[in-house]
């Protein structure tokens, strides 16, 4: 007999893997001709349809089959043993549905907190408060109480403070906003998903609009009418070449289109530059003879250094005078 207690069924895909490789490894030091029996709390719900796993399960499981189960199917289905609780039927079950609470109603109604440093707005709403504490019963239950208490700040802060609203980022287009909404609903959905098909299935969805609205984030950060909040005046006067401003929308395109024609002008015959090749240089002679020996210059044959019209030297060897 094998006791065990599996992970719930919002438990990362990664731990119930890891404790179904445990639980194999525990059946595989036991003989095989031993008679197994497995019991504790697997968390899974196997459903009445049983394709593709009639020898493991029958059709009166309850409810439909969740990711823990197609899990316990398939642990099933490699050690050959059957699950008892779809094989025969149940007694029905009355259950309580709780509510879900929201993240919206925990965080509850949020006032402009900011608006008490005013010194009038902070003795109106000290005043209207004190009115509001005048008319709280005295007995009654400690809910009854705490339910006129709560009731008495909240029509305070809706006269004097109002509700403090986050604001959304200017730069951000109505068309990106709805693409988020779009993107939190598809986020909704693999939430809701129960099985590993259906959570697969909303996945793609959810890639393709994740990577739509970064996207089109950083196209709405790219225009600079978005990303300062200003509108860009687009008809800003012109002045003509006296300095007289110009309002008439005929005259400044005018103007314009006379500035660039100017500004780009290209002359028709294009300069012409001399380029004269450079004088032969000629350097006086040389003296090539190892140092220390004077020599009369004139006796002996020197070599001189010229300059060729594009600009290399060379060495020409004079004979002897």
């Amino acid at each position: 007999m094998i006791q065990c207690y599996a992970p719930t069924d919002a438990t990362e895909m990664q731990e119930k893997e890891n404790f179904y490789s445990q639980l194999n490894a525990v059946v595989d030091k036991i003989p095989k001709a031993d008679i197994k029996i497995y019991m504790g709390d697997v968390n899974a719900k196997m459903g009445s349809d049983n394709s593709y796993y009639e020898h493991v399960m029958g059709r009166l499981g309850l409810g439909e089959m969740c990711e823990n189960g197609e899990l316990l199917a398939e642990f099933c289905g490699n050690n050959d043993m059957v699950i008892g609780g779809s094989l025969f039927p149940h007694r029905p079950i009355r259950l309580r549905i709780a509510r879900i609470q929201r993240q919206e109603d925990k965080i509850g109604r949020r006032f402009n907190t900011r608006r008490l440093e005013d010194a009038a707005v902070r003795r109106s709403f000290v005043e209207e408060l004190e009115n509001h504490a005048a008319d709280i019963p005295e007995g009654g239950s400690v809910e009854d109480q705490w339910t006129a208490i709560k009731n008495a700040f909240i029509a305070t802060g809706e006269n004097n403070l109002g509700e403090l609203r986050t604001q959304r980022k200017q730069w951000i287009t109505d068309d990106t906003w709805k693409q988020i909404e779009e993107r939190r609903d598809a986020k909704a959905a693999i939430e809701r998903a129960k099985t590993r098909g259906a959570k697969a299935a909303t996945r793609q969805p959810y890639s393709a609009l994740e990577k739509e609205v970064k996207r089109s984030c950083r196209r709405d950060k790219r225009l600079p009418s978005r990303r300062s909040g200003t509108k860009i005046n687009a008809t800003i006067p012109a002045k003509d070449t006296s300095g007289q401003l110009l309002t008439d929308r005929t005259d400044q395109l005018k103007r314009w289109f006379e500035h660039f024609e100017n500004l780009f002008q290209v002359s028709a015959t294009p300069p012409t530059t001399r380029h004269d090749p450079p004088r032969v240089r000629r350097i006086t002679r040389v003296n090539t003879e190892a140092p220390g020996m004077a020599r009369d210059r004139s006796s002996h044959p020197e070599h001189e250094i010229e300059q060729s019209p594009r600009g290399r030297s060379h060495i020409s060897r004079d004979a002897q005078s």
